[in-house]
């Protein structure tokens, strides 16, 4: 893969109800955070390709690695795929994706909910993906092992 591969686009994450990166608390003493990353668009499709390629043939749902624009496309066997590869469930860690856009959707700049840390991204043109994962686990030290490690991975 070329380029700067998978990255936090946010450097901190506050601790479960104390900052805007965090949704709840999903039982006692559990965090659940969100973090957004991003990815450029040639990585997830390298990604893709490396996935089906690794996937025995008999459990593959497609013929041949979706390109990013299908797998952008929701209810689709190429959107499931692109979920797929951000899932990490390492009990009792599990992080999942909850959201997909291009680069472009992000270019409105900030406000938001999210206020100027969640919002923060890498100036990178209109081929990158930001990926919005959440997170949960049993402190905010292990949300934060658990994100690296899914970073790690790609």
């Amino acid at each position: 893969m070329g380029g700067e591969g998978l990255h936090s686009a946010t450097g901190t994450h506050a601790v479960c109800g104390l900052g805007s990166a965090d949704v709840g608390c999903t039982a006692a003493g559990q965090t659940a955070r969100r973090t957004p990353l991003l990815l450029q668009r040639d990585e997830v499709e390298s990604l893709a390709q490396s996935t089906l390629d690794a996937t025995p043939v008999q459990q593959r749902t497609m013929t041949s690695a979706p390109t990013l624009d299908e797998m952008l496309v929701s209810g689709t066997d190429a959107n499931a795929f692109l979920s797929s590869l951000f899932i990490q469930e390492e009990q009792p860690q599990i992080v999942s994706p909850i959201g997909f856009s291009l680069d472009e959707e992000h270019s409105g700049g900030g406000g938001g909910k999210g206020g100027a840390s969640q919002n923060r991204r890498v100036q990178a043109g209109d081929d990158s993906l930001h990926i919005t994962v959440e997170t949960h686990a049993a402190t905010p030290a292990a949300a934060d092992r658990a994100v690296q490690r899914l970073i790690a991975g790609h």
